[in-house]
């Protein structure tokens, strides 16, 4: 009886470890998606106050009687939209290898819960016999 309450018991270990792996590679797949999401909003949020940046400028450049044509006021406008543009993409860049690092994190964590599952059964099953 002691064998086999041994080998029941590593079965249930090691079914505990690769459960408790799948559900943190979820957990993590999720914080993935969700850094994701957010930086693709900051990013849009960025590009967004850009636009208005250069609205405002166009507005002071009328205000003051500069026109907008080839020349500095017009470069002066295709800078603030090109650095917007700029920031935005790094925003979006940083949250693709953030949720790169999780997702991998994730796989990493299910690969050492199966392997740690798989040396706990086979350590019960060794020991059974």
């Amino acid at each position: 009886m002691g064998v086999e309450s041994a080998l029941v018991g590593g079965i249930v270990g090691a079914g505990g470890q690769i459960f408790s792996g799948i559900e943190k590679r979820k957990a993590l797949r999720k914080e993935a998606r969700e850094v994701e999401e957010e930086s693709a909003f900051l990013a849009e949020k960025t590009e967004e106050e850009a636009e208005r940046v250069q609205e405002r400028q166009k507005l002071t450049f009328i205000k003051s009687g500069i026109e907008i044509a080839p020349g500095t006021a017009l470069l002066t406008l295709a800078e603030t939209k090109a650095r917007g543009t700029r920031q935005a993409g790094r925003i979006r860049e940083r949250g693709r290898r953030q949720a790169k690092t999780l997702r991998r994190a994730g796989r990493n964590v299910l690969i050492g819960s199966l392997l740690g599952g798989a040396s706990t059964g086979l350590t019960a099953f060794g020991g059974s016999q």
